[in-house]
């Protein structure tokens, strides 16, 4: 797999039900599997399986895909 940033029309897509949890990699040094909860400009919102909501900024996520 490779890690991609996400355009707006990404998130669009990935923010529309039903949503799926996924693997981001953060900051290229971590992986966490979550679902988009909200963005904008600079901040990215996640909720990981276990409910928990982080923000990153919006440089540090990327999706990972096969």
């Amino acid at each position: 797999m490779k890690a991609e940033y996400l355009s707006d029309n990404d998130l669009v897509y990935l923010n529309t039900p039903p949503k799926t949890f996924l693997y981001w990699r953060i900051k290229d040094t971590y992986l966490v599997v979550a679902v988009l909860e909200k963005w904008d400009d600079k901040k990215i919102t996640l909720k990981t399986e276990e409910g928990i909501f982080f923000t990153e900024n919006r440089d540090d996520v990327k999706i990972m895909v096969p």
